[in-house]
């Protein structure tokens, strides 16, 4: 009797080391999937990123170029676009707010993410476009075709400037681009 419930015992331990050694198995091909699934997904999310960065577009600023250095940038096929602009002045801080004026091309203007919210782009000298924010900022009431009154600081000295408003911008968030100062 003793060897009969030996070999009970015995079968019993087979068993249970046949379901422990299937167990350990699943476990260890679970174990390898998760893995597997864990890498796939940190490498998408790698190139992904990768992709992104080395596609995005990204903006020169250039100051003082020649007219060859610009002719070369302009014909320079992994540059997209070009666009010029002229820095002219700053105003004054009146309210804690100050403003840039700048001349620049429409090309610039898309560069740079700026957008017409309203009017026409300038046409003459005494003509500017003026961001949203500024005229709440300095608690003005124009409207499109009004004159503004700027006084602004250039180089060599102050000066106050008269213009008419045409047009109101807004900037949307950056995407970079080249773009060509001079």
């Amino acid at each position: 009797m003793a060897s009969l419930s030996n070999r009970a015992i015995q079968k019993i331990a087979i068993r249970r080391i046949q379901n422990t050694k299937t167990r350990s198995v699943f476990m260890g091909i679970v174990i390898l999937f998760a893995t597997m699934i864990l890498a796939f997904i940190a490498s998408y999310a790698y190139n992904i990123t990768h992709e992104y960065a080395t596609q995005t577009a990204y903006q020169a600023i250039y100051l003082n170029l020649s007219e060859d250095s610009i002719s070369a940038l302009q014909n320079d096929p992994r540059i997209s676009s070009v666009g010029f602009y002229q820095s002219v002045g700053m105003t004054e801080k009146e309210n804690g707010v100050t403003m840039g004026l700048v001349c620049s091309d429409e090309n610039t203007m898309r560069l740079s993410n700026i957008v017409l919210s309203d009017g026409t782009m300038p046409e003459a000298a005494d003509e500017i476009l003026v961001e949203e924010g500024y005229l709440a900022a300095m608690q003005l009431d124009a409207q499109i075709g009004d004159p503004i009154s700027v006084t602004y600081r250039n180089q060599a000295s102050r000066e106050l400037e008269t213009y008419t408003f045409v047009s109101e911008v807004h900037t949307q968030p950056a995407i970079c681009r080249f773009q060509l100062c001079l």
